[in-house]
């Protein structure tokens, strides 16, 4: 199994660009997690201040 995941003659190119890509949607994941928040948030407050009379 490890023989496979080695990737050979490629792993040296083929796993820092899985790490990067990684990175990268991990990233885009946390940001779209913390625009939903923030989202939410706005909505709860917008809506609280439309009940008000």
């Amino acid at each position: 199994m490890l023989a496979y995941l080695a990737f050979e003659p490629y792993g040296w190119f083929i796993w820092p660009c899985f790490a990067v890509f990684a990175l990268g949607v991990g990233g885009v994941l946390a940001e779209t997690l913390i625009a939903a928040r923030r989202s939410k948030r706005l909505l709860a407050q917008l809506e609280a201040a439309k009940a008000r009379p």
